[in-house]
């Protein structure tokens, strides 16, 4: 145990670890003013487990166990459930502190266990997570497994030299990490932003950010568990592993790409990042904005074009047509069709899902497809009716050189899968894919052109329960096989336990399938923080509701919440742009306002446009939570579009909801 001078009135507790091989190393514990550090480090303790084999360090007495709160009423039962083991057996069979499990083994109010577990995880880091998981239901052997507990190997070791063994364990990791050198330490100090060093991983998340896997692998999770982190630690480390990799990292937007590379650079700022595709290092950006990228590093076209579209004109110009393209052509073709083939919403998910997705050129193709997943079916005389709806809009968009999204993602992954046939190399050797549930069918053609099938090609990560821009797919229909490789993340950071389990109230009653076309369960989520419950204030007008909605904005500035974290989320634009304009009349400004710095804006956006952000105060504001609204679709759709809107409803409002780490508010009228 040593104490460390730092200035004239402070001094840091620390341990020197002096291993039989390797160098001295320093374990920091913290710095008091001199007499307190000295105090403290009287008491202070570092130890390996003998059970977990975990590095486990406190500074000062443990003030768990009798000391922590008592809950009233000694009749009610406690809410862990032992499986018929004692106190004693249940703390033998994990290592947890016998004290800490007393105590827990004691609580009768699941708040209050949540809110112990947490400060145990602040003191003994892995042993409030075991907690949190013993309170779910899971067993010894499953936590035992998640942690990656196991006893340590020789205990005729030097202690020394077991210190410096557990730490490298994925469960001491959650506190403990290396400063390797002056240089990191230097940057943590100068910018006082700890987070921006010391970014932890569950050992699951570990797991999947450091394993190696013989082809593509998949991790799922509700929002908030963390499944980023893991694609940005991936990704560094595949870097790491070989410096001359190239490296994709994807996801569903442009903004959201571009907080992937944000995060990147705090977890290491001396990333190597590449340019352009093809490149060693991490290439990071929106799956179209990749698709354009192809297009503009290629010099020819038309094969890619003809095998697509059935002609060679194809001309990227960045200009695309908007849905009500779809309407126009369906009214100026007879097609004799009943109204629910004719929707917008039906035209579109069919082109992109089955036309685009297939490369299907001529009737005769379209009329023989395999049409798996698309739940309305057709007959051969309705093919051939929306074949024309399909063969007018391609002739529509092209004269004026409209493409989607979609469709060049479709010309890129032809034009890549042309060049590998003429023995040109993959663009990548890694792609690492986030929100994968919103991506198309033409767009997992494109990542699957992107990498050649082979270790590590291919790692996603998902939610099925935040789908809300594309159809279902199943991932193994466009060549990507997860082989039973797929992991599912349950351990909620971000969003209060409150917060967390109002979310998950808008996915009762629906059935939400993963990219393996399996159901995904929406329970099992667990998170580790308490706050309020979410305030829910309906109002008799929408003046009403614009009023305390600038209220309830303003009344969290005062009590010392930055508006840079507050964010008002609505269902619409027009409903943002009034709220917009309230906000601006009464002095608050708003998005991208010009500011000096002494007043930080408010973000207004809708509820989809707020994926992959978090605040720690949101209002959903214009939604009543018992009816979330629907796309907009046309009533004479087929019971399968409005249950699919109904749905999308419901992914929408938990996404809404998800986003707020403290303070959720729901205001509508």
């Amino acid at each position: 145990m040593r104490t460390a001078y730092i200035d004239g009135r402070h001094r840091a507790v620390l341990f020197r670890i002096d291993p039989d091989v390797g160098e001295t190393t320093y374990i920091y514990m913290g710095t008091w003013p001199t007499a307190e550090a000295v105090r403290q480090a009287s008491r202070a303790t570092l130890q390996v487990n003998p059970v977990s084999g975990v590095l486990e360090g406190t500074v000062g007495r443990l003030s768990l166990g009798a000391d922590g709160p008592q809950t009233a009423g000694s009749t009610a039962q406690p809410v862990l459930e032992r499986g018929g083991r004692s106190v004693a057996e249940l703390a033998g069979d994990l290592g947890l502190d016998r004290t800490v499990t007393e105590r827990a083994c004691r609580i009768t109010d699941r708040a209050e266990f949540v809110q112990f577990a947490g400060e145990v995880a602040a003191t003994l880091g892995w042993q409030g997570q075991a907690l949190l998981q013993l309170l779910d239901g899971a067993t010894p052997a499953q936590i035992r497994e998640q942690l990656e507990l196991h006893a340590p190997g020789d205990t005729a070791t030097a202690e020394d030299d077991r210190i410096i063994a557990a730490l490298a364990h994925p469960a001491s990791r959650l506190r403990f990490t290396y400063a390797e050198d002056s240089a990191e330490l230097r940057r943590v100090i100068d910018s006082g932003d700890v987070d921006a060093w010391r970014t932890f991983l569950h050992p699951e998340q570990r797991r999947y950010a450091e394993q190696g896997y013989p082809g593509s692998f998949r991790v799922s999770g509700g929002s908030g568990t963390g499944k980023s982190v893991v694609l940005v630690h991936r990704a560094r480390n595949l870097l790491r592993r070989d410096p001359t990799a190239r490296v994709v990292l994807t996801t569903f937007t442009k903004e959201l790409a571009t907080i992937l590379e944000s995060n990147l650079r705090i977890l290491d700022p001396d990333i190597a990042f590449a340019t352009k595709l093809g490149q060693s290092g991490i290439y990071v950006g929106g799956i179209d904005s990749l698709a354009v990228q192809v297009l503009r590093q290629s010099t020819e076209l038309e094969p890619a074009s003809q095998d697509v579209f059935g002609h060679s004109t194809f001309q990227w110009k960045g200009q695309r047509p908007d849905r009500n393209v779809w309407p126009r052509i369906a009214g100026k073709v007879n097609h004799g069709l009943p109204p629910h083939l004719t929707t917008p919403w039906f035209l579109e998910n069919e082109y992109v899902a089955v036309v685009l997705a297939q490369r299907i050129r001529t009737f005769r193709d379209y009329a023989t497809v395999d049409r798996r997943g698309r739940r309305i079916r057709l007959s051969r005389a309705d093919k051939l009716a929306l074949w024309s709806i399909f063969g007018a809009y391609r002739e529509f968009c092209a004269r004026f050189n409209w493409y989607s999204y979609q469709e060049v993602a479709a010309v890129a992954a032809r034009h890549l899968m042309h060049d590998a046939s003429a023995g040109s190399a993959a663009l990548a050797d890694h792609v690492l894919v986030d929100e994968g549930q919103d991506l198309h069918a033409v767009h997992w053609r494109f990542v699957r052109a992107l990498v050649d099938e082979g270790p590590d090609d291919v790692f996603i990560a998902d939610d099925p329960h935040q789908r809300i821009f594309s159809e279902r797919i199943t991932l193994s229909d466009h060549n990507i096989a997860l082989s039973g490789r797929s992991r599912r993340l349950t351990l909620n950071y971000r969003t209060t336990a409150e917060n967390l389990d109002f979310a998950l109230g808008f996915l009762s009653g629906a059935e939400f399938r993963d990219l393996e076309d399996r159901v995904e369960p929406g329970s099992g989520y667990r998170s580790a923080r308490l706050g309020p419950e979410p305030s829910l204030l309906p109002c008799p007008s929408e003046g009403s509701m614009l009023k305390r909605v600038v209220d309830t904005v303003r009344g969290w500035q005062e009590s010392g919440t930055s508006a840079t974290t507050v964010a008002v989320l609505t269902f619409d634009n027009g409903t943002a742009n009034k709220i917009r304009s309230r906000l601006r009349s009464e002095s608050f400004l708003v998005d991208d306002d010009l500011c000096d710095g002494s007043q930080p804006p408010v973000a207004v956006r809708t509820m989809s446009g707020a994926k992959g952000l978090e605040y720690t105060h949101v209002i959903v504001a214009g939604v009543d939570p018992s009816k979330p609204p629907t796309a907009v679709i046309d009533l004479q759709g087929s019971p399968h579009e409005t249950a699919d809107a109904e749905q999308r409803a419901k992914a929408l409002a938990y996404v809404a909801s998800t986003r707020a780490r403290d303070q959720l508010a729901f205001i509508w009228h």
